[in-house]
């Protein structure tokens, strides 16, 4: 089994900056624990859970008849936000206006991915190269109770730290979904499938 997430893969302006704002976060350690780039991905998360290695092909499957009935979204990025996670860092994002399309193709992945993602994940199915600390098992594990439908707040996470500089607020399209293996404070580290949104097909 494996710790995945089901993203929208930001279009390259917005990932740029991303990892850009990344490397001027203020942590106060000097080190950043999520530093973006090609091995962390910049993402949105719209499904996470446990994937059990014999229902990869399945999913997979059911991964692109989703991305059939949805075309690119033009996405709304408007302020870094700054929220303490449950050890007291400071985690900044990139807060996305609310979007009709993009809150219904998070609530039709979750519908019809629920049966495989399974809230059973531990340290072992992250990503092998760190260590996964708790908050990142327990997020992954309450995901759909917790995070989805009424909840989803999508976003960019830039990282742990403040960001002291300006951003502009900006619309970017994107038509990446993937399926992202998942490594420490939820991150993105390998992607395992990837498929356009294209409801022409």
């Amino acid at each position: 089994m494996k710790a995945i997430d089901v993203v929208l893969l930001p279009a390259k302006n917005i990932s740029n900056e991303s990892i850009t704002i990344n490397q001027k976060l203020d942590n106060g350690s000097g080190i950043q624990q999520i530093p973006l780039g090609t091995k962390y991905l910049p993402h949105i998360s719209l499904a996470m859970g446990g994937l059990k290695d014999e229902e990869v092909d399945s999913f997979f499957k059911e991964v692109t008849a989703i991305a059939n009935q949805f075309s690119a979204l033009s996405l709304h990025y408007t302020v870094i936000e700054c929220h303490p996670n449950d050890k007291g860092e400071a985690i900044s994002g990139i807060a996305i206006e609310e979007n009709v399309e993009l809150q219904k193709l998070h609530e039709t992945l979750v519908i019809k991915l629920e049966s495989f993602l399974k809230n059973e994940v531990s340290q072992l199915h992250f990503h092998g190269d760190e260590t996964t600390n708790a908050s990142s098992v327990n997020w992954v594990n309450e995901y759909i109770a917790k995070h989805s439908f009424k909840q989803f707040s999508p976003h960019i996470t830039l990282g742990t730290g403040i960001f002291s500089g300006n951003f502009t607020p900006q619309n970017s399209l994107t038509n990446r979904l993937a399926v992202c293996h998942l490594g420490n404070y939820c991150t993105c580290r390998e992607v395992l499938f990837e498929v356009e949104l294209d409801s022409s097909t």
